[in-house]
């Protein structure tokens, strides 16, 4: 049976900054880089990976490789696994972003269509996550992890419950390196593990934040 073990990455700055973050390549934190080797040390144990899929963006990638390293196995990045483009929102402080664009987080609320400013709408997310999930999919590996972003993972979520774009947004968001494993059944993502911490002991938590 194929197996997708999904991980979002690790604690970076602009979670601990809060500040919305989108395809800006930014670092992990030093409890991000604990949590990747927590994140390793549990599918080690626990899971016989043969292929490892991330994001291009680094924070992704360096949540993936202490695993890639314990395992002898290369990282395949793409860009289809990022986190949703947020144009000029990218970078600003969730505070400011609430008290400047009112009206138009309003509408997003409403309408997964609508973009951010000069940034992407969270139907191109998702059509871009399937993008990549139908390549996954394909691949001749039976157990892949994959490592991506917030607002990526809620559009995989959404795929596995059947929903379309408009469902995505709605979604609840994963943990900083929490695992989510999906088996493949008929063609469908059946969860089997679902935003799992009990891998990040004391050190290695932070609070939940957004994309």
């Amino acid at each position: 049976m194929k197996r997708l073990i999904v991980i979002r990455h690790g604690y970076s700055v602009t979670n601990k900054e809060k500040r919305f973050t989108g395809q800006r390549d930014v670092a992990l934190t030093e409890v991000g880089y604990q949590q990747a080797k927590a994140v390793a040390r549990y599918l080690v144990k626990h899971e016989k990976i043969d292929k490892i899929i991330s994001s291009d963006l680094s924070r992704a990638v360096n949540t993936a490789r202490p695993t890639a390293e314990a395992l002898g196995l290369p990282i395949h990045t793409t860009p289809l696994l990022r986190e949703l483009a947020m144009g000029t929102w990218e970078g600003m402080l969730f505070e400011d972003v609430q008290r400047e664009y009112q009206d138009l987080l309003a509408q997003r609320s409403k309408d997964a269509s609508v973009p951010c400013p000069g940034g992407e709408s969270f139907k191109d997310l998702f059509v871009r996550t399937q993008a990549a999930l139908d390549r996954i999919l394909a691949d001749e590996a039976d157990t892949v992890m994959v490592v991506t972003h917030g607002g990526t993972f809620r559009c995989i979520n959404c795929i596995a419950d059947g929903g379309d774009y408009t469902a995505a947004p709605h979604h609840s968001l994963a943990d900083n390196a929490s695992i989510t494993v999906f088996n493949v059944e008929n063609g469908r993502l059946v969860r089997a593990l679902y935003n799992f911490t009990g891998h990040l002991r004391d050190g290695t938590t932070a609070d939940r934040n957004l994309l």
